[in-house]
């Protein structure tokens, strides 16, 4: 069954109190969510207290790098001594050397940026993130967490938005870790629980609703061209040439797309099935350069997944399958579809505050602007609740 998280629909169901934590099963599974969540509560605490000490903002202007000088260097390197990535005076106020680098590199790292040690637009704007804000992301991802704890079986794979990554977890172990692609601001990737159901080789793709209206008509309409490659269009349910047609008065609804399988293919060679009735899939791409970009969320809604063999192989296996059976479906471009008998739960989360390595938290972009005014699980009283409620369904009253 694919659910929405939300505090609000896991309260609903659990009849959890408002300050008691979900309670861990009996699988290995939530001491990981645990052990996720001590991490993330340390470093609220950490946080918490260096909220009380005055911030650096470093001024806008252009990049700065080994070599700059002036007074935003001087900027800088105080920010990263508050921030505790610099000791004090292990740099001169003026200027950007190496040890500055270096600590600027390791700023990059922790905040999930591309790190070059070059403080470029997103790497100021993570500076200058205030500490409210980091304590709201670390708020946020905690009342996450803790929902995922009440629902986490044994095996899932958990895509998180924010971090662009997907990881397959396993009793408790990280079997899997790999890079993904997810929406773009404008089509956002749903924040869902679903499951994988099988998975097809070959797939072929056809242009769904919001792209052949946003996308490919227009373009059909400027350059009489689909960009898809190697694709057949239709139109009110007749095969045409597209470079012949007259789009201007064409509705998107007259237009049927279908791109034939391959390399070429938009899904690449991997579909990973899931049940959710949003067009939302789990593949991999004809584009696998998107994975070495740090920003990724540049798909129409659905995740793309950079190792996609790896864990077609992996479900074969766990489902009876012989994974070595995946090439001879890959040396043709026939559609095939494998079931799961042990199908795979899969939670797409948004988590702007994400543990890694077991030691450290990575901070993420809120590239959905989710977490904005958020107010913390713990603070949030019986009668918040009961306002929400209200709000949600008594019928609006006109006044003459």
């Amino acid at each position: 069954m694919m659910r929405r998280f939300g505090m609000m629909a896991v309260l609903a169901v659990s009849g959890l109190s408002l300050a008691s934590p979900p309670p861990a099963s009996a699988n290995d599974t939530p001491d990981l969510l645990a052990g996720w969540l001590s991490l993330l509560e340390a470093e609220r605490g950490a946080v918490t207290e260096l909220a009380q000490r005055p911030a650096t903002r470093v001024d806008a202007g252009y990049a700065l790098r080994v070599g700059s000088s002036g007074p935003r260097v001087g900027q800088l390197a105080a920010r990263l001594v508050e921030l505790g990535y610099l000791a004090d005076g292990d740099t001169a106020d003026t200027a950007f050397d190496d040890a500055l680098e270096a600590a600027v590199s390791d700023f990059q790292r922790d905040r999930g940026l591309f790190v070059d040690g070059i403080v470029g637009p997103q790497t100021l704007s993570e500076l200058n993130r205030t500490l409210e804000d980091t304590l709201t992301a670390l708020h946020w991802t905690i009342d996450r967490v803790q929902e995922l704890r009440a629902l986490a079986p044994d095996m899932f794979l958990l895509v998180n938005v924010p971090s662009q990554t997907a990881t397959l977890i396993r009793d408790g172990g990280v079997v899997m870790d790999m890079r993904a692609a997810v929406g773009r601001p404008s089509r956002s990737t749903p924040i869902i629980e679903d499951r994988i159901t099988s998975i097809t080789f070959n797939p072929r793709w056809v242009v769904p609703p919001t792209i052949m209206r946003e996308d490919v008509l227009p373009r059909l309409r400027s350059e009489g061209a689909t960009g898809v490659s190697q694709s057949t269009v239709y139109l009110d349910g007749d095969q045409v040439d597209p470079s012949v047609v007259d789009w201007s008065e064409v509705q998107p609804w007259q237009i049927f797309i279908r791109q034939t399988a391959g390399n070429h293919n938009a899904l690449g060679r991997y579909l990973f099935n899931l049940t959710n009735d949003q067009n939302i899939f789990i593949h991999h791409t004809n584009t696998p350069s998107v994975f070495q970009s740090a920003n990724r969320a540049v798909s129409s809604g659905c995740v793309r997944v950079e190792e996609a063999r790896a864990l077609a192989e992996y479900l074969m296996a766990e489902n009876g399958y012989d994974p070595t059976e995946l090439d001879r479906h890959l040396l043709t471009t026939r559609l095939h579809t494998l079931t799961l008998e042990e199908e795979l739960p899969v939670f797409i989360t948004y988590w702007t505050a994400m543990p890694e390595d077991g030691d450290r938290v990575v901070y993420h972009r809120d590239i959905y602007s989710m977490t904005r005014g958020y107010m913390p699980m713990e603070q949030i009283t019986v009668s918040d609740v009961a306002d929400e409620l209200l709000d949600d369904t008594l019928p609006e009253v006109q006044t003459p």
